[in-house]
C-alpha cells in the first residue's frame, strides 16, 4: 500500500480570491454600457437638431413675410436640401 501524504497550508477561500476580479469586471462593463447609452443619446440629439435647423430653414423660405418669390423661394429648397445632403455625409464639416 502506497502512502499518501497530505500537504496542508493556509489560504484565502477560492471564492473570496476570485471576487475582486468579478468586481473589476462589472465596472468595466457597467462602464461601457453608459458610454454606448450616452453615445446613442449624443446621435439622437445631432438627429434632433438637424431636423429642426432643416424645419426653420423650410419655414424661412416659405414664408410671405420674408419676399421670396415662387422661384427663389424653390432656389432655397433646392440649396436647403443640397447643403443638408452635404452635411449628412460629412463631405462638409458644419461652421
Amino acid at each position: 500500500m502506497r502512502r499518501t501524504e497530505v500537504v496542508s497550508r493556509a489560504a484565502l477561500n477560492l471564492w473570496l480570491r476570485l471576487y475582486p476580479a468579478g468586481r473589476k469586471h462589472l465596472v468595466k462593463v457597467s462602464a461601457q454600457a453608459i458610454r454606448c447609452g450616452i453615445e446613442e443619446r449624443r446621435v439622437c440629439l445631432a438627429e434632433s437638431q438637424g431636423a429642426m435647423v432643416a424645419e426653420v430653414l423650410r419655414r424661412v423660405f416659405d414664408d410671405p413675410h420674408f419676399g421670396l418669390d415662387t422661384s427663389q423661394t424653390e432656389l432655397g429648397r433646392r440649396l436647403r436640401a443640397s447643403h443638408m445632403r452635404l452635411l449628412r455625409t460629412g463631405a462638409v464639416e458644419p461652421a
